[in-house]
């Protein structure tokens, strides 16, 4: 852990990140630093510890540049096929997403295909059209029920 010093009433505190799960921990300047979401530094609690108490530990490792990249050419293919694509490139991205984001240490797993979502899409598409927008919100709920479906966690 390493990190700022900043005073507070007179005391002078360390602010410190923990290398464990990315908390942020403010001790005083002579104090150890214990984590209060893992334990590091101290007692370490167990993955059901920090699960019961709510406190789960999220960590994304994406990098800018590769998701730059994905939305360049998803985006170019959905705009050349007139948006037929879209499926595709959707499923593309919530796969990125997936790969990088890791709960307690477990990764995600995203497991739709674009196929699997064409026909859906195009269903919701033409209802949008018809109902001139209005069934926008029921279409948002049945991608995003379509999307939990899909996710988990790798095994």
């Amino acid at each position: 852990m390493g990190g700022n010093l900043a005073a507070s009433g007179g005391i002078i505190l360390k602010r410190l990140k923990c290398p464990e799960c990315g908390n942020v921990v403010e001790v005083e300047e002579r104090e150890k630093p214990v984590c209060d979401s893992c334990g590091f530094g101290g007692k370490k609690k167990s993955k059901a510890e920090i699960q019961q108490s709510g406190k789960g530990m999220f960590e994304f490792k994406g990098k800018g540049l590769s998701f730059f990249w994905l939305l360049l050419w998803t985006s170019f293919l959905t705009s050349i096929t007139i948006g037929i694509f879209f499926p595709w490139a959707y499923c593309a991205r919530l796969r990125w997403g997936a790969k990088n984001l890791y709960y307690n240490g477990k990764r995600m797993q995203f497991k739709g295909d674009g196929l699997d979502l064409l026909g859906q899409w195009l269903l919701m598409l033409l209802l949008i059209i018809i109902t001139l927008g209005i069934y926008t919100p029921w279409a948002y709920c049945r991608i995003m029920r379509w999307t939990a479906e899909h996710t988990s966690f790798e095994e």
